[in-house]
């Protein structure tokens, strides 16, 4: 048997009284296997012979992924250039913050970590020392990071900000290419956490991931970490089965989102009432704040339940092809995730982020 081939096994056999099936499993050539969080597809079912009582055999999606003629032929080499883009442009963004830090003692004691310092190393050779820490386990990277951070800031440095951009960057390296595809800004992920979405997310718009720890209460975090300029899908008001009223309570809220920065600057007060031009302003808004020097990746997360995906406006078909229709907001990304599923490089990166904002709250960095 290949890599590519598998067997299942069922819970209820063929010939179960119940089932009352006459021929076999005649028919299923081609049905999906769907995996235990039933968002993913894991096999296509190929062999069910009428001996098999108990079993059929199937191909692995996830082992046709890896083959490169059928990644070409559904079309998702585009994905793997996009990717390999992304890389690329990270790799020249962090030389560059590497060189901001050049003189600084944080560059020297990353140099003792990851290399050996003289005066004569340049932030590419080191960038270059660095990628050598890198494979399948982020630890290897981002844990003496962090060491050497901790260390630096606990002596009195002053570069708070570039490392945090830094570490931010390095996060970015692990966006799964599997996560880049999607479609009229609905983006959907399977991760847990919403550290993991602000990385993959960022990854689609050619952005570093902006990561925050919020809501200090009495000196503690009440609420995860998360993208900086990720709304709670949660927190507009519901209204019923009615999909353009949902629709515009979606794009009220994220006005509202926009212009508690706006009316500070311009020192008013405007109506939260959408009209047809207010909406297509508000889109071109969402739309320019993803460029530039300091860019926002707004947008709307969602978890993937079954009661939110049964009840929650975000996951209903009719109310987002309003919503991104273009008179309304079709570049307002919608990021919907969740899984069942174990996933360890995402064990690591969660556990990794947490202990690096830990370390950096003490000196006033969110």
């Amino acid at each position: 048997m290949s890599q590519l081939e598998i067997d299942l096994t069922l819970d209820s056999p063929i010939n179960e009284p119940k089932l009352d099936f006459t021929d076999g499993w005649g028919g299923m050539s081609g049905a999906p296997v769907f995996g235990n969080d039933r968002q993913t597809i894991q096999a296509v079912i190929t062999v069910h012979d009428r001996w098999m009582e108990r079993e059929l055999n199937g191909v692995s999606v996830p082992a046709l992924l890896k083959i490169p003629a059928f990644r070409q032929a559904v079309g998702l080499d585009k994905t793997d250039e996009q990717h390999r883009s992304y890389i690329q442009t990270l790799h020249k963004r962090i030389e560059a913050q590497l060189s901001t830090l050049k003189d600084r003692p944080f560059f020297q004691a990353l140099a003792k970590e990851f290399s050996s310092y003289d005066d004569s190393l340049t932030p590419e050779q080191l960038w270059q020392a660095m990628q050598t820490k890198m494979n399948a386990d982020p630890a290897q990277l981002l844990e003496p990071y962090r060491t050497v951070a901790e260390a630096e800031l606990s002596n009195g440095s002053h570069d708070l900000d570039k490392i945090r951009q830094l570490f931010l960057m390095l996060l970015g390296l692990f966006a799964e290419p599997a996560e880049m595809l999607a479609a009229l800004n609905v983006h959907q992920f399977n991760v847990r956490t919403p550290m993991a979405v602000e990385i993959n997310l960022a990854a689609r718009y050619g952005l570093a991931p902006d990561l925050v720890s919020e809501k200090k209460e009495g000196g503690k975090v009440t609420e995860p970490i998360k993208g900086r300029y990720a709304i709670a899908g949660e927190c507009f008001s519901e209204r019923g089965w009615d999909a353009e009223a949902n629709a515009d309570e979606i794009a009220k809220t994220v006005n509202l989102a926009v212009k508690k920065a706006r009316d500070v600057v311009y020192e008013v007060e405007e109506s939260n009432e959408l009209d047809v031009f207010a909406r297509q302003e508000l889109n071109e808004t969402i739309r320019t704040r993803r460029q530039g020097k300091n860019p926002q990746l707004l947008r709307f997360e969602i978890g993937s339940t079954d009661e939110l995906k049964r009840l929650n406006p975000l996951h209903n078909p009719r109310v987002l092809a309003i919503l991104h229709h273009e008179d309304w907001l079709p570049d307002l990304p919608i990021a919907q995730f969740g899984t069942e599923q174990n996933n360890r490089k995402e064990a690591v990166l969660s556990g990794q982020i947490k202990e690096f904002f830990r370390i950096i709250q003490p000196y006033g960095s969110s």
